[in-house]
């Protein structure tokens, strides 16, 4: 099994082509993980300036803009592919009230970014768990 992922410009990549060269090499499944929720400013610098006494988890404050498009287009795109697994972060990681922003039961709060997309390490394993692990264990 073969994860990618990338920051952007996820559009324009061409996971099918990708796909076919790693299977020819002897990758039996490929995983295209989607964009991540992006921040600006930053996600430490939100969070500090407007969030830190408030117990808020979800942050639609900042979010980059385009980038639910973006996932919608991808799901959209790779719903029915043979050669693609998509996995949508923003589907997993965002609702109606924003983006998770910090690692659920974590006291005191740490942040699922360490900037404005980058995972810190106990946001990644929340995503290893939460986001990932069902798609990694399903048969395909």
């Amino acid at each position: 099994m073969l994860i990618l992922a990338q920051g952007g410009d996820h559009a324009s990549t061409d996971w099918d082509a990708l796909a076919a060269h790693v299977r020819r090499l002897g990758v039996n499944r490929v995983v295209v993980v989607g964009p991540a929720p992006m921040w600006s400013p930053s996600l430490p610098e939100i969070f500090i300036n407007r969030y830190w006494d408030s117990g808020a988890d979800r942050i639609a404050y900042g979010l980059v803009a385009g980038r639910d498009a973006l996932d919608k287009q991808l799901r959209q795109r790779y719903a029915s592919s043979e050669s693609v697994t998509y996995v949508s972060m923003l589907g997993r990681l965002c609702d109606a009230d924003g983006c998770l922003a910090v690692v659920p039961g974590s006291n005191p709060p740490e942040l699922m970014a360490f900037d404005s997309a980058h995972l810190t390490p106990r946001g990644s394993v929340y995503v290893a768990g939460h986001v990932l692990r069902s798609v990694l264990l399903a048969p395909k």
